[in-house]
């Protein structure tokens, strides 16, 4: 882990406290790293909206990711997601999976304009970054598609492209990777934030 949290230039913050307002020591920070084990949604959506705008929750003890998936469940919040994707890339060497996730019952054509933005989303960012980047369209439950790739029996890393103000934060972390905080966050996650919508 220590590779990853060095491949992301990052400020590694032990403790925040509260009534300290850690919005001043971490508006100008780069990667925000803390450990995961026992945070909960709550605790990741306070820090965002204090200032964390990348944030990375890693487990005490684990190997090096060798995949990464990123979703980002809205579009405009992509930019920021796939500039931190491309750097982590060419410095640990990781897959890198740009994942979009339909119902089952979708109609063929939201899975047709899904598919047109999953290429889309990988020509801008091999023509922005230089990065050839996987995707993939899923269907089914979010929740289900995303444990379903991190029980890789590789190494990986969840990367989550998000906005919104701190109980928009919660809430959508709670509803695609409550199960990563109910394991005790053993897999990292790494949060860009774009800030309010």
């Amino acid at each position: 882990m220590a590779q990853l949290v060095g491949s992301t230039r990052a400020n590694v913050y032990e403790t925040i406290v509260a009534e300290e307002q850690p919005g001043a020591s971490l508006r100008h920070a780069g990667v925000v790293v803390i450990e995961g084990g026992g945070r909960t949604p709550a605790d990741i959506a306070a820090l965002l909206v204090h200032g964390a705008r990348r944030l990375l929750c890693v487990p005490p003890a684990g190997p090096l990711p060798r995949r990464m998936i990123i979703r980002c469940p809205d579009d405009a919040l992509q930019a920021e997601a796939m500039g931190l994707v491309a750097s982590l890339v060419r410095n640990i060497h990781a897959e890198a999976t740009f994942v979009s996730v339909v119902r089952k019952q979708a109609l063929p054509g939201e899975r047709a304009l899904a598919l047109r933005h999953l290429l889309d989303t990988r020509a801008e960012v091999r023509a922005s970054h230089g990065l050839d980047l996987r995707t993939e369209l899923l269907e089914g439950e979010v929740t289900t598609q995303l444990q379903a790739r991190m029980a890789s029996a590789e190494p990986t890393l969840l990367i989550l492209g998000i906005g919104g103000d701190r109980r928009e934060i919660e809430t959508l972390l709670e509803r695609e990777a409550g199960w990563l905080f109910a394991s005790g966050l053993r897999s990292p996650l790494l949060l860009a934030y774009s800030g309010r919508r």
